[in-house]
Formats: structure tokens, C-alpha cells, sequence
């Protein structure tokens, strides 16, 4: 009789958090969804602004000054950058750069829980006002931050506490990744193999998790419409010569995530720097740089999903590759470290998918006689990239067939996963978030956080 309780109350203990995990993953469906679009309406709109020739000769001729595009562009961009940063820095300074660091310094037990009466609107309006202005940053790191948060809010709500709380907020974390990529299983990795790095999972927790990311995305798409993460053409499966092409550049790009995840920490570094004697130095060139790029060159501007897209549907020259691939690498450093919400996968999505494309061009040049698909070998450098940095091979390749719904890429994105993450080890590269929680504890003390909400 007490056995039966007992498994009873163990039954409705599952079932309650799953449905508690369920409404969580509903709200971030919601919010996350709301999210997306008002980015991609924000960035739309910036762009059109400052490229178009009328509003901009109205707007100079209303100041006197016969302004062109670009310094319209670049002094509106300014003025958005700074103002997210600001709002950041006053209201919760751990919304600053992404989301994952975050959660998992929670998790971990080195953050304090999030605050998410102020995280939510800090990190939704400067993520928005941030990629709006076209910095170089991504939609998802926001996303997983409200998610987590929504998790937190739920739980407390509910009255949670313990093991059950921790599942929550990483469910909903799960659930704006989930959202931010259309990726419900994707997202649900994401947590097992990067939010939970090495710690014990349950049956029960899993559960939840997936319940919140299929409920976020069935949600979002159901209420806002929204459709594949990154909707590239679908390449055919690739052949033997092609899988052995795979190889030689899923090394160079391990090595390459290696020099990025430096790069993003020396940028953090030198920006902090600057920021102790006059903080609104990096957000401000940072916000005019991409005002300008946004006017004079928006490929090079953006978060840079739709940069992917553009490669695969009109693959442009080696040159023009190359200048991308330094421009973007640069604005996304920047933009990152400035101090304002952001996401880091949407920009190695560009990343990956100029280093793929620019791959193409050099075997199709050496072999002219071979046909090469370039959104094959786009779709190749995306997930190797996204393994190199991040250390999670199943998550991005998950994310990026989910996202792209190219199945028939599989065995050559896992052949490019495993030697991007090889190669990235023996190089003594380690996980991007981690480097970043490291470095954010540092800059940031936890004991600065820990007033009322």
C-alpha cells in the first residue's frame, strides 16, 4: 500500500514538473517569438532607413547639414548602442553579452539565481535595440537568457524548490534556444551536452526539458508564424570526394574557432579596459561602425543568419568572401564586447558559412572539372565552426539540420563535427561559455548582484 503511494506521488511529482516545464516553454514560445520577429523588423527597418536616399536627404536638410547614408546611419546606430548598454549597466549588469555563460554559472552554483524581474526587460529591449542598430551579435544568447529566466519565474511561481528549480530554469533556457533556431531537439541537447556539462541527468529532467522546447516552438509557430531558423536551399548528399574534402577544412576551422574564442576574450579584455575609465567608448564605436556598415555594406552587418542564406542562394567571389569573413569577424568581437546583450551563434553561422563558401570556390578553382555544391560545404563550415568554439558536436549538428532541414548532409556535417572538435582539443581550445563565465567572474564580482530585485 505504501509502495503504491509512494510511486503515485513520484507519478504526480513527473507529471507536475513536466507540466510546469510545458507552461514555461509556452512563455518563452511567446516571448522568444515576439522576440525574433520585432529583431528581424528592427533590422529590416534600420536598413531601409539609412539606405534609402530620400529619408536621408530629409533628415539631413531638416538639420541644415547635407548628411549622407552612412553618417546618418552610423550616428543613429551610436545613439541605440549606447543607450542598451547604459540600460545594461544600470538596471542588471549580468544581462550583458549572452545567456549561456549565465545559466550555467548558475547551474554550477558560481551565479546567483536570475533576476528575472530585471532580466527580462533589459535583456529583451537591449538585445532588440542592439541588433536593430546592425552589431554584428545574435538573437539566440538573448533568447536563452529570457528563457532561463521565464524558468525561474514559473518555478518561484509555482513554489519549486531544490533539483526541481535548477530543471526549470535549464528547460527554459533549452526552450530559447529551441525558439531562436526552430529546433526543438536541438535545443534540448543544447542542454544536455553544454548547459549541463558533465553533471548527472534524469529521466524526469530530460522529460521536461523536451516538454519546454516542443512546447516553445509549436507555440511560436502556431501564434507568430514563425518558420525554419535559417532557411537555406537543401543540398543533395554529398559524394565520396566531397566527404574527403570535408576533412582538410573541418581542421583549418578547429583551428579557427580556437583563434576566435582568443579573440572574443582578448576583445572582452581590452574593452573592459577601456570601459573602467569612459564606458560609452566601445558601445559607441562599436554602434557606429555598424551604422555605417549597415548603410555602405549590409552583408557585412547584421547577426548574420541571412548573410548564410545569401551565400548559399548567390555565392559571391573569393575576394568579396574574404573581405566578409574579416569584416564580420571584427563586428562581431566588437559588438559582443561592448556591453550590451547578445548571442554568439547567429554570427558564427556567417562565420562558418563564408569559411565553407570560400572553401568551395578554392576546390572548385583547382578541380574545374568536379561540380561542388557551396551551400554543402556552407552548411559544413557552420556546424564545424559552431563545434570548434563550443565544444558540443551533437548540438550543432542537431541545430543546423533541424534549422535547415538538410538530413542529407548528415554524414558529412558528423564527419566535420568530429575533426573540427579533434582538432580544437589537441590545440588546447576550450569551450567558449566557459571561457566567458571564467572571464565574467573576473570583471564582474557576484557580490555586486546581490541587492533586492
Amino acid at each position: 500500500m505504501i509502495a503504491g503511494m509512494t510511486k503515485a506521488r513520484i507519478l504526480a511529482d513527473e507529471l507536475r514538473l513536466s507540466l510546469l516545464a510545458a507552461l514555461a516553454g509556452a512563455l518563452v514560445g511567446i516571448i522568444g517569438g515576439a522576440f525574433l520577429s520585432a529583431a528581424e523588423w528592427g533590422w529590416s527597418a534600420f536598413r531601409h532607413l539609412v539606405a534609402a536616399a530620400g529619408p536621408a536627404a530629409a533628415f539631413g536638410q531638416a538639420l541644415g547639414l547635407p548628411l549622407p547614408g552612412w553618417v546618418i546611419g552610423a550616428a543613429l546606430a551610436a545613439a541605440m548602442v549606447v543607450f542598451a548598454t547604459a540600460l545594461t549597466r544600470r538596471v542588471a549588469p549580468e544581462a550583458a553579452g549572452g545567456g549561456t555563460k549565465e545559466i550555467e554559472g548558475i547551474v554550477e552554483g558560481r551565479r546567483p539565481p536570475v533576476r528575472w524581474v530585471r532580466v527580462l526587460p533589459v535583456k529583451f529591449a537591449g538585445a532588440l535595440t542592439g541588433i536593430a542598430s546592425g552589431l554584428g551579435i545574435g538573437p539566440e544568447g538573448p533568447c536563452i537568457h529570457m528563457g532561463g529566466a521565464v524558468g525561474t519565474m514559473v518555478s518561484r511561481g509555482a513554489r519549486q524548490s531544490g533539483e526541481d528549480q535548477a530543471v526549470l530554469l535549464v528547460a527554459g533556457a533549452g526552450a530559447g534556444m529551441s525558439v531562436a533556431f526552430a529546433a526543438p531537439l536541438g535545443g534540448s541537447l543544447f542542454v544536455i551536452e553544454e548547459l549541463r556539462r558533465g553533471q548527472p541527468h534524469n529521466f524526469i529532467g530530460i522529460q521536461a526539458v523536451l516538454a519546454a522546447s516542443v512546447s516553445a516552438v509549436v507555440t511560436s509557430s502556431l501564434l507568430l508564424g514563425r518558420g525554419l531558423g535559417v532557411p537555406m536551399p537543401v543540398p543533395a548528399m554529398p559524394g565520396a570526394l566531397e566527404l574527403a574534402l570535408v576533412v582538410p577544412l573541418a581542421v583549418v576551422i578547429g583551428a579557427f574557432g580556437v583563434f576566435l574564442n582568443a579573440l572574443m576574450i582578448a576583445a572582452v579584455d581590452v574593452s573592459h579596459l577601456i570601459a573602467r575609465r569612459r564606458w560609452i567608448v566601445p558601445p559607441l564605436l562599436a554602434g557606429a561602425c555598424a551604422g555605417a556598415l549597415t548603410a555602405a555594406w549590409p552583408d557585412a552587418a547584421g547577426s548574420g543568419t541571412g548573410v548564410a542564406v545569401h551565400l548559399a542562394e548567390v555565392p559571391p567571389g573569393a575576394g568579396v568572401v574574404l573581405a566578409l569573413l574579416l569584416v564580420r569577424t571584427l563586428m562581431f568581437v566588437s559588438g559582443y564586447s561592448c556591453g550590451i546583450p547578445a548571442g554568439v551563434y547567429a554570427p558564427q553561422v556567417a562565420l562558418g558559412a563564408l569559411l565553407g563558401s570560400g572553401y568551395a570556390l578554392i576546390c572548385a578553382a583547382l578541380l574545374p572539372a568536379m561540380p561542388f555544391a557551396g551551400q554543402a560545404f556552407a552548411l559544413v563550415g557552420i556546424v564545424a565552426l559552431l563545434t570548434a568554439t563550443g565544444h558540443a558536436p551533437l548540438t550543432s549538428i542537431v541545430l543546423v539540420v533541424e534549422a535547415t532541414q538538410a538530413v542529407t548532409m548528415l554524414p558529412a556535417l558528423m564527419l566535420a563535427a568530429a575533426v573540427a572538435n579533434v582538432t580544437a582539443v589537441l590545440l588546447n581550445g576550450r569551450p567558449l561559455q566557459r571561457l566567458l563565465l571564467d572571464r565574467a567572474l573576473h570583471l564582474l564580482p557576484t557580490h555586486r548582484w546581490h541587492h533586492r530585485t
